[in-house]
């Protein structure tokens, strides 16, 4: 029930009670509720853009390290990773990237190898992965 002062016919000294043209309790807290629910639906998305975010732009670091790494390989004469297993330090991030190779793809091209790089982070809970593979041409000695 809402009260309203209003003036009355006796000199507007007496309150005067008007039930048609205010807001019951009632209203006011199903509104409030509803503004609740829309705020939290709201910052749930809002979080989890921020993760999509940071999700994306570990995995464009990784491939950014993993390219740094495959360059220097690619570009010289033989395989020689500088170790098995490097890790890199990235603002606050640690990435951890090995190297593989496989020594014959074909039978036909014995010459014809395989780079493959696999970087890892983690990323709160989670393991971030990303797997880089490429293939060469290896001149006889």
């Amino acid at each position: 029930m809402t009260l309203l002062i209003g003036r009355s016919k006796n000199n507007g000294l007496t309150p005067h009670i008007k039930l048609c043209e205010a807001f019951t309790l009632l209203e006011v807290l199903l509104s409030a509720v509803i503004l609740a629910v829309c705020i939290v639906a709201i910052f749930g998305a809002f979080i989890s853009c921020f993760e999509a975010r940071l999700r994306a732009e570990n995995y464009a670091k990784a491939l950014l390290i993993s390219l740094d790494k495959l360059e220097p390989i690619i570009s010289s004469e033989t395989f020689t990773p500088s170790s098995d297993s490097e890790e890199i330090i990235e603002d606050i991030r640690r990435f951890k990237c090995q190297f593989s190779q496989s020594f014959e793809i074909s039978e036909d091209y014995p010459e014809l190898k395989a780079i493959s790089l696999q970087t890892t982070w983690e990323q709160g809970r989670r393991e971030g992965r990303l797997s880089f593979s490429t293939y060469y041409w290896e001149t006889p000695k």
